[in-house]
């Protein structure tokens, strides 16, 4: 497989995680969140030890058919500079597709919209 396209993956993922059009879901696992596709599923999650970002692609069953860090997402990047990341560095462009799937999982957006609501107009 050509390893560029991990980057045109994570890409196409922040894009549409930013316009809220990945299906983004909790799993049974805490701080680990999940978007399923026709026969994948695609994990991302935050390693607070090592302040990093984890992306995992499996298949239905569980299996991990690829699995990667933000680091090795920015060495990616070097090898492959006409594909650019989509912030700044593997880690910044995993952690925004992150916080976006874990708004979108949690019911974020709802909770302020509700909050805005319950506080009124100024």
């Amino acid at each position: 497989m050509n390893e560029s396209k991990l980057l045109l993956l994570v890409s196409r993922l922040h894009k549409l995680s930013n316009i809220s059009k990945v299906p983004w879901e909790q799993t049974g696992i805490d701080g680990v969140y999940q978007a399923a596709y026709a026969n994948y599923i695609i994990h991302i999650s935050h390693n607070a030890h090592r302040d990093s970002y984890d992306f995992r692609l499996l298949d239905t069953a569980g299996t991990t058919l690829e699995a990667f860090d933000d680091e090795y997402l920015t060495n990616l990047a070097r090898q492959f500079p006409t594909y650019s990341l989509p912030a700044r560095t593997g880690h910044d462009s995993l952690e925004d597709i992150y916080r976006q799937a874990r708004r979108h999982a949690l019911g974020v957006a709802s909770a302020v919209d509700d909050l805005l609501a319950a506080l009124g107009d100024d």
